[in-house]
C-alpha cells in the first residue's frame, strides 16, 4: 500500500484470483493482471507469495531512493530477524 500511495509509478499488478478483490482496492482493473497460483508462484520470489506483485516504475535519477526492505504479511518471526 506505501508504494501505490507514494508517488512512483504503478505499471502492472499482478494477482491470483482469490486476491482479485484485495487487488481492486489498490489499483484500477486496468493495472491488474489475474494469473494462477502456479504462475504467482513461479514470479515471486517468496516461498509463500501473498498473491500480490506490483510492477513499479524506477524514479529518475532526481529522486532519492534508499536501500530499503518490504514486509509483508510474516507468518514466522524468525524469517523477518533473519532478513533484517
Amino acid at each position: 500500500q506505501t508504494l501505490i500511495d507514494s508517488e512512483v509509478k504503478l505499471l502492472e499488478l499482478f494477482c491470483t484470483t482469490d486476491q482479485h478483490e484485495n487487488a481492486l482496492l489498490l489499483a484500477e482493473d486496468d493495472f491488474i493482471t489475474i494469473v494462477t497460483d502456479g504462475i504467482m508462484d513461479k514470479m515471486s520470489p517468496s516461498s509463500s507469495p501473498s498473491g500480490l506483485l506490483g510492477v513499479f516504475e524506477i524514479p529518475d535519477g532526481d529522486q532519492k531512493i534508499e536501500t530499503g526492505i518490504v514486509l509483508a504479511s510474516i507468518s514466522d518471526p524468525g524469517n523477518m530477524g533473519t532478513l533484517i
